[in-house]
């Protein structure tokens, strides 16, 4: 899938067409758990939230459901379990609910404050596996404060880890283990262009790149060192099929070949090397049920 001025040589992604959902919808989360199983939480069908969580394979099955209806939110598995923190309907939630084998989805406890349009990546902190949480919105307040829920058996922990040089919300969040990228983005008064990096060995948040435009609603994902964000809404409310790809050890940033069609507020994940991208924004008036399988070919 190089484009012509691409050198056959130079990484490039592999976007493969792999499934679909029951339905059209914006604003879901996409979690992987430790066995590989991908799974879509929530989302927004134009008319409505959903409560379904869907296990996607060659074959898309409702695998439980949520006790209310909900859309961005965040998901993400810390061993066997599945947590979903907030997200909301026309108001915002604070609840964190956890799914375990039994595929029962219970309420676990609560975030310190409401918030959707957040984002959670899988990391392990001080050698204890949780999810850091990243952005959000409480409908009033954006969120500057990267928190790490961490289990201690039945029940969960916070901690405050780093906080953002900015709130944010609806930002492309994405981890290689070690680090943490987190691409644009909106801001209380802008969108942003900066392509953020946080480590616990670091211990503090620099810019690494600059997009080429202020984006929100994008997804992104890193396979060694290259991070690639994908699609996204512009400052004019434009949907984007553009792909960046970003050196994470120099930040050089390069526009690369385009994804199969205009995306924005999708759901997506990884484990290890390959990535999943399912439903999204694709016109101004139309969702999409696709899910995409990603790969990098050398």
């Amino acid at each position: 899938m190089a484009p012509s001025n691409q050198s056959a040589l130079s990484p490039h992604l592999v976007i493969e067409k792999w499934t679909s959902l029951p339905d059209k919808i914006i604003g879901n989360a996409v979690a992987s758990d430790p066995q590989g199983g991908v799974y879509s939480i929530g989302g927004y069908n134009g008319k409505h939230s959903i409560n379904s969580i869907y296990r996607l394979d060659n074959q898309v099955t409702t695998y439980a459901k949520l006790p209310t209806l909900m859309h961005d939110e965040a998901a993400g598995w810390v061993g066997d379990t599945l947590y979903i923190i907030g997200g909301g309907q026309s108001n915002s939630y604070d609840t964190i609910y956890q799914m375990s084998s039994d595929r029962k989805v219970k309420l676990n406890g609560h975030f310190p404050m409401p918030i959707s349009d957040l984002n959670a990546v899988p990391y392990t902190l001080q050698g204890n596996p949780g999810l850091m949480i990243i952005g959000g919105y409480d409908g009033k307040n954006y969120n500057m404060k990267a928190r790490m829920l961490q289990t201690q058996g039945p029940t969960h922990r916070w901690a405050d880890s780093f906080s953002l040089p900015v709130g944010l919300r609806y930002g492309a969040v994405t981890s290689n283990g070690h680090d943490i990228f987190i691409a644009g983005g909106k801001s209380p008064t802008s969108l942003s262009d900066k392509i953020y990096v946080w480590s616990e060995k670091a211990q503090k948040i620099r810019v690494l790149a600059k997009l080429p435009e202020a984006r929100e609603k994008a997804a992104a994902f890193v396979f060694q060192n290259q991070l690639w964000i994908i699609g996204g809404i512009d400052g004019k409310g434009k949907i984007l099929d553009q792909i960046v790809k970003v050196n994470t050890d120099t930040g050089a940033t390069e526009v690369v070949q385009p994804f199969p069609t205009p995306i924005a507020d999708m759901g997506y994940t990884q484990n290890t090397g390959i990535g999943y991208l399912a439903g999204g924004q694709i016109s101004k008036q139309q969702y999409a049920s696709t899910v995409y399988k990603i790969t990098v070919s050398h």
